[in-house]
């Protein structure tokens, strides 16, 4: 497994690309699907990636999330993610560069929901796109690898629920919770961990 040394963005992209493709990627068929895209971009050198709050209204009202939605009729779980992170966030479908996969996960919605993480093109900055999006921001690979940023939150006698904190005050549950878990784990720290089993808070349920 290749070790994250430094955040630069090549460095990055390096790592991510030779971690995600040494492991063997869970992937859940079920009526609905939906698709995700964790977009890394350069910013003075160093690698950025693209989180979202949903607007205050509609599914998901107000939560952390990451861009993607719905795979419709015909459409690759791929495709979809594309798309949606184009009319959610402008990330241009034809630019990207797609360098791995992650685990899918069952959402208690009732979706199969999978992960790509791509590479942005130069010069890309997210940008709240669509009225299902309150504010797009951005965060650092290297606050994602920090001390801290991982906890687990005993709520009561039950499986001890998972909490990121990626920075900007952010706290973030599964699914999304889960999804930048496991690219901490897996695809910048080479460490195998599934998210199957991971609680969803009850707020996810709608």
């Amino acid at each position: 497994m290749a070790e994250l040394t430094d955040d630069t963005f090549d460095r990055v992209i390096d790592v991510m690309s030779q971690n995600l493709a040494a492991r063997q990627t869970v992937r859940l068929n079920r009526p609905r699907a939906a698709s995700v895209v964790i977009a890394v971009y350069d910013v003075d050198g160093k690698a950025q990636y693209c989180l979202i709050k949903r607007a205050k209204r509609g599914r998901n009202a107000g939560q952390w999330a990451l861009p993607g939605g719905k795979v419709e009729t015909g459409e690759t779980r791929l495709a979809a993610a594309l798309r949606e992170a184009e009319e959610e966030v402008e990330l241009p479908r034809t630019s990207v560069r797609v360098i791995g996969r992650l685990d899918d996960i069952a959402t208690w919605s009732g979706f199969a929901l999978s992960t790509f993480v791509a590479a942005a093109p130069a010069g890309w900055r997210p940008a709240a796109a669509s009225a299902e999006v309150q504010q797009a921001y951005q965060f650092s690979i290297a606050g994602l690898v920090a001390d801290g940023v991982v906890r687990w939150a005993q709520v009561d006698e039950g499986r001890p629920l998972l909490q990121m904190h990626p920075g900007a005050g952010a706290r973030i549950h599964a699914p999304t919770g889960a999804i930048l878990w496991q690219l901490r784990e897996a695809g910048l720290r080479g460490r195998e961990v599934s998210v199957a089993d991971l609680r969803h808070p009850e707020f996810t349920r709608h």
